[in-house]
Parts: structure tokens; C-alpha cells; sequence
């Protein structure tokens, strides 16, 4: 947060923008939050609950509720499922 907005990584806001754009293929994320999907992003890059926790200043357990809300949203059952997810839509690139 910058002056008491929030603040979006430029990769995120990407993400999202694609997203948007007209005649983009629907995909499973578009339902996200902007914060759900900033946690998203962090969680499919394997940081934990207490360091996203850190970063984007929540504690663990609103975390936790990101993750579930999550999961429920976009159908899956644990990270490894939203990893695999991520990957099929393009929305994560394990090169760096």
C-alpha cells in the first residue's frame, strides 16, 4: 500500500488487463479479486501463507481465506491444482 491505496505489481496488473481485453478466452481467473489474485500469484509461486501474509500486510488467517475463496472460485482442491491451473491458462511462466 502507497498512501493508504492498494497497490497491484505490475505483473499482476498485466494479468488482469489481458484478461479484460475483448475476445480473450474465458479462463477460471477472471472471477479473482484483484487481491485474490496478487495472492494467487504468490501462492502458484510457492511462498507461504505467513510470507504473503508479510508482503501484502494480512494476516495468516485472511490469508487462509484468500486461498479457500481461491480454490472455490476457480475449482480447485489444493496448490498443486491451482499451480497446474496457472499453467494451462498461461497465467504462470516456470521460466525465469
Amino acid at each position: 500500500m502507497h498512501r493508504g491505496e492498494r497497490y497491484i505489481g505490475s505483473e499482476i496488473a498485466q494479468k488482469l488487463a489481458l484478461s479484460l481485453l475483448p475476445g480473450t478466452p474465458a479462463t477460471p481467473f477472471q472471477d479473482l479479486t484483484g487481491r485474490e489474485m496478487e495472492v494467487t500469484m504468490m501462492l502458484i509461486k510457492g511462498k507461504k501463507a505467513g510470507d504473503i501474509g508479510d508482503v501484502l500486510k494480512l494476516s495468516p488467517k485472511t490469508v487462509a481465506t484468500h486461498k479457500y475463496r481461491i480454490y472455490d472460485k476457480v475449482g480447485v482442491r489444493n496448490e498443486v491444482d491451482l499451480l497446474h491451473l496457472a499453467l494451462r491458462y498461461g497465467l504462470f511462466n516456470p521460466d525465469p
